[in-house]
């Protein structure tokens, strides 16, 4: 009986050694989270484990908890993303979205901290895969997103002249929908060549700065402006609730104005300029 007692006794020690274990390790996870929250689906409750809000909620149990889960997303993001956040958080339908699965995420914007990645871990499962306990997280990616956009915008532009290259361009053109009122300007910078052989290529990139400088200023306020080639700018003017006929021919009469005056000893250039409306 002695020898029982011990084992039940060792058995209690060692699950209560696993539980602190679990704990120490959510208490360690959730410094690195906005928000982190412990989702019971059979006992229909949630356990702050971090919060990082005025309200310092840490270890509060609440009940009711797809009411709590919603009412966290309230709190957290925009109103633009209260939908959606709603139908990812829905504890009705989470069980069956996460079946097999070990985690779910979904990005939307918060009030206080812009882009949030909140996700769904699974750490307990029942035998048809779908998870009856789980780790719910709020976590902050305005850095990722920033660099993502760098990224983006880098891979985006043209390196010389800075207008939007020819893959945003092919990009932008797919994504036209017919119904799309806009204004194409199709743009050549004549004398390129004659410049680059009489006076190198550094006076033809430094040319293709000032042209592109002059189109940009032009054209930038309406829409986009894109270098397609070596001396092919394109321009998608989407701002059409002007007089845009008056408006595109102004603007290429002053930039040819302006090539035609140039400085640093550049020789004078012209556009050869097509317009679609």
């Amino acid at each position: 009986a002695c020898a029982i007692l011990l084992y039940l006794v060792s058995r209690v020690l060692k699950a209560n050694r696993e539980k602190k274990e679990q704990y120490g390790i959510l208490a360690s996870m959730a410094e690195i989270y906005y928000r982190m929250y412990l989702v019971n689906l059979e006992q229909d409750s949630v356990i702050a484990y971090s919060d990082q809000t005025e309200e310092q909620e840490t270890g509060k149990i609440y009940r009711n908890a797809d009411q709590r889960m919603h009412e966290i997303m309230a709190e957290t993001v925009i109103e633009a993303y209260q939908e959606q956040a709603d139908q990812f958080v829905d504890l009705h339908t989470v069980a069956e979205r996460m079946k097999g699965k070990k985690i779910i995420s979904g990005e939307f914007v918060g009030k206080d901290f812009g882009w949030f990645r909140a996700s769904f871990v699974t750490i307990r499962a029942d035998i048809n895969e779908k998870p009856v306990k789980a780790i719910f997280t709020i976590q902050s990616i305005e850095n990722e997103k920033k660099k993502e956009e760098m990224l983006i915008e880098t891979s985006n532009t043209d390196e010389l002249t800075g207008c939007l290259n020819r893959r945003a361009y092919e990009k932008d053109i797919r994504g036209l929908r017919p119904s799309t009122e806009f204004v194409y300007v199709s743009m050549d910078v004549n004398g390129l060549k004659i410049v680059n052989d009489s006076l190198g290529h550094a006076a033809g990139d430094e040319l293709l700065r000032g042209a592109s400088y002059c189109i940009r200023k032009s054209f930038d306020d309406y829409g986009k402006v894109y270098r397609i080639g070596g001396d092919e700018f394109a321009a998608i003017i989407v701002d059409v609730g002007r007089e845009l006929s008056h408006t595109v021919s102004d603007k290429i009469e002053l930039i040819n104005d302006a090539l035609s005056n140039p400085t640093d000893g550049l020789p004078a250039v012209s556009l050869s300029v097509g317009v679609a409306f």
